[in-house]
C-alpha cells in the first residue's frame, strides 16, 4: 500500500492471524505476504484511520481477487480514500471513502 498525504494507522487481519497496527508515513509503503488457502476462502481485512477519517476493507479477499489480482493485488491511500488497483493496471477498480469522524448539522 502506498501512502499520500499524512500518516495511516492501519491494522489488519484474517480469521486466523493478526498482522498488528502499522503507522505508514507520507510516500512510504506497507505490503503483506500471504497464500490463499487450499479452499480459495481467504479473507484478510484492515481497519485504516488517519486524522479526519477511517475506513474498514478487505484488501484480500479469494472470490474477488482471484481475477483481479492472482499474484500481486496493489492498494493505495489518499488523504481521503483507499483505493485498490487490478494487477498490471494503474486505473483503480476499487475506491473507499475514508468516513469522516465529525458530525455536520445541515440546518
Amino acid at each position: 500500500m502506498m501512502l499520500t498525504g499524512s500518516n495511516l494507522t492501519i491494522h489488519c487481519k484474517s480469521k486466523d492471524d493478526d498482522l498488528e497496527t502499522h503507522v505508514v508515513q507520507a510516500n512510504q509503503g506497507y505490503g503483506v505476504e500471504f497464500r490463499v488457502d487450499f479452499f480459495g476462502t481467504t479473507l484478510i481485512f484492515c481497519k485504516a484511520s488517519r486524522e479526519h477519517g477511517h475506513a474498514e476493507f478487505d484488501i484480500c479477499e479469494a472470490s474477488r481477487d482471484r481475477s483481479r489480482c492472482s499474484h500481486y493485488c496493489k492498494w493505495g491511500a489518499a488523504e481521503d480514500a483507499i483505493m485498490g488497483y487490478k494487477e498490471g493496471e494503474e486505473e483503480l477498480d476499487i475506491f473507499m471513502c475514508l468516513a469522516s469522524e465529525k458530525l455536520f448539522n445541515l440546518t
